[in-house]
């Protein structure tokens, strides 16, 4: 993934366990585990996942979706691949048919 936005031009940082996101100070795309962006807040995410859901993922997933603050993209891998994108306002994740995801 780096290296593809770096082809593109595009920075890129990727998140690190126990060090803080340095924020406007390095702009760019952050990468980083779903786990590991919980407790921080972005513009918008993007979730790759496979489409084998367990307790487990299921809460990683939903903690990773609500990080996003107006855009959420989400690109399920697998046998019958999907992707959806969604603008975040009201009502949310939910109301947008988001939850089979998560």
């Amino acid at each position: 993934m780096r290296s593809a936005l770096t082809a593109l031009g595009i920075s890129s940082l990727e998140l690190q366990a126990n060090k803080a996101d340095p924020g406007p100070v390095e702009p760019g795309v952050r990468l980083g585990a779903m786990r590991r962006i919980k407790g921080l807040e972005f513009k918008a995410v993007a979730m790759v996942i496979d489409g084998r859901p367990d307790d487990r993922r299921r809460l990683e997933r939903y903690v990773a979706a609500t990080r996003a603050r107006q855009w959420l993209l989400v690109v399920e891998c697998g046998r019958n691949p999907q992707r959806v994108m969604v603008p975040l306002g009201i009502g949310g994740l939910f109301a947008k048919g988001v939850r089979s995801w998560l």
